[in-house]
């Protein structure tokens, strides 16, 4: 039992510093250092892999993977690409942002691909939960 509570307990910690780094990354790109939210979004990929494959942590990898694209094409990423993301998500909105703090990552990237602004993108996405 004490393992069991031990573990979940680290579980919880490890999801704290993944959304924290993720966070950060996104700050650097608004604030474009480039450089430094690729070391990051490197680093969570290094020292996190193994987890990706992991339901709990599915989505890290293809929206990572998408992070990258907008960063290194920012101009090569739309609507269509977008609707490209969302096929390799293969999530249902519904069940998935009943965790607000994953609505605002995936609202932040939506922003980003289609060109408009954060905080619109991200009620319309909460509203559309309705």
């Amino acid at each position: 039992k004490f393992n069991l509570s031990l573990s979940s307990n680290f579980s919880a910690y490890c999801e704290m510093v993944h959304r924290k780094e993720m966070i950060r990354a996104l700050i650097l790109i608004e604030l474009k250092h480039i450089d430094l939210a690729e070391k990051i979004l490197n680093a969570i990929k290094q020292k996190n892999n193994d987890l990706f494959s992991s339901k709990q942590y599915m989505l890290v990898s293809p929206y990572i993977t998408a992070l990258e694209k907008y960063i290194n094409e920012p101009e090569n990423t739309d609507v269509s690409q977008l609707k490209e993301v969302e096929k390799v998500f293969d999530f249902k909105k519904e069940k998935v942002f009943r965790d607000p703090r994953l609505i605002m990552f995936f609202a932040w990237l939506k922003a980003k691909y289609t060109k408009k602004n954060t905080y619109s993108v991200l009620i319309k996405e909460f509203e559309s939960l309705d």
